[in-house]
């Protein structure tokens, strides 16, 4: 579910539980195979798969939907210093009807992205009481990228600028607008984008690093639950396949329409790097890119959920839908015990491993804690 301060919006649902309706959203077709799609890839970047997904699923009673006009983008040239910005008038081109919004899909933009060999541990230090919420839940937390802002008082390793563009892209960002929407530019959908996208992070390595500066300020302690790479991406990605996950929305039901990807963060030179020197990325380059001089002892390997950063969402009768600061999807603690998704689990030297022990038996879960 998606949690934030208009309570619980957005819940993740079986699909078998009632029936539900059709997303609308803006997808921008002109017939050009330069043209970026709404994901900010260029060509045809994983457009057989969004055919595939929406062809798919064909939802019958409409209950999302995303109202805007379609912009579209016409960049030219081999750099964004380059681009050529076309413009016509938007009254003859905007959309007024909703657009159907693309569904959900598994690992978009895996080609894009450096991911870890199936057996590859991933480490997750959390405070014993986090890690009995999301177990007696069933669910694993993600918290919205640019959230980390207001994390950073109570947690000082926060990073601000998580999923941000680069400083050194914002000019030429600014500079890129979209045909149909003039006053839309670059900057403006990616941090769109950012607004939309969802992290569950991990280190790669079980460091003294990890330990020293997550899971603090718990009476009772904190624990490292291990996780394998391959069968953690195998349960997730089969929990989000189109047909098996959907969204109720203030007791509407629809189609979920979270991408997710998986990758291990690329360390640079944050007040040098440029994303976009050689043409505008895709929003979710962003979102694994961190501040090398701060950052790169994490280590760090996430899952990201990101909606699309065209338009608005919003429900039938014209609200729009709000996209709070974290997110549960759900996960089977108990399952991934059993099945080796998940290893033993690490405890720090002060953790009160009898009480751990003592509220996993009344989950009837017998973990292996060491």
């Amino acid at each position: 579910m998606i949690r934030g301060v208009c309570g619980r919006a957005l819940k993740f649902r079986s699909n078998w539980e009632g029936t539900f309706g059709k997303c609308y959203c803006c997808q921008p077709d002109s017939g050009n195979s330069t043209v970026r799609d709404e994901r900010g890839a260029y060509g045809n970047t994983d457009k057989e798969n969004a055919k595939r997904a929406r062809k798919a699923e064909t939802p019958k009673q409409p209950s999302i939907f995303l109202s805007c006009s379609a912009p579209y983008f016409y960049p030219t040239g081999t750099t964004v210093q380059n681009a050529i910005l076309k413009s016509r008038e938007m009254k003859e081109n905007t959309i007024t009807q909703p657009i159907s919004a693309p569904l959900g899909i598994i690992e978009p933009h895996a080609s894009l992205l450096s991911v870890p060999y199936d057996g590859q541990l991933l480490y997750k230090v959390m405070t014993v009481e986090n890690l009995l919420r999301s177990v007696g839940g069933n669910y694993l937390h993600f918290n919205r990228v640019d959230s980390y802002v207001d994390l950073s008082g109570s947690n000082p390793h926060a990073d601000p600028n998580d999923g941000r563009q680069l400083p050194n892209d914002g000019l030429a960002n600014s500079q890129v607008r979209f045909e149909k929407a003039p006053d839309f530019t670059a900057e403006d959908y990616y941090d769109k984008s950012r607004a939309r996208t969802y992290a569950c992070c991990f280190s790669m390595k079980n460091s003294n690093y990890i330990w020293e500066h997550y899971g603090n300020g718990s009476t009772k302690g904190k624990v490292c639950v291990v996780f394998e790479f391959g069968r953690l991406r195998a349960t997730l990605n089969e929990t989000l396949r189109p047909g098996n996950a959907v969204l109720e929305c203030n007791g509407m039901r629809c189609y979920q329409i979270f991408f997710v990807n998986y990758g291990i963060i690329e360390y640079v030179d944050w007040n040098v790097h440029e994303a976009n020197a050689k043409r505008l990325p895709n929003p979710i380059i962003y979102t694994y890119l961190k501040d090398k001089t701060k950052f790169s002892e994490e280590k760090e390997f996430r899952i990201s959920l990101s909606a699309s950063g065209m338009g608005e969402f919003a429900l039938k009768d014209g609200s729009t839908i709000f996209f709070p600061s974290s997110l549960h999807l759900p996960f089977l603690f108990k399952v991934a015990i059993r099945d080796g998704t998940i290893r033993p689990m690490l405890c720090a030297p002060d953790t009160d491993v009898d009480f751990l022990h003592a509220e996993l038996d009344k989950l009837r879960i017998m973990a292996d804690i060491k």
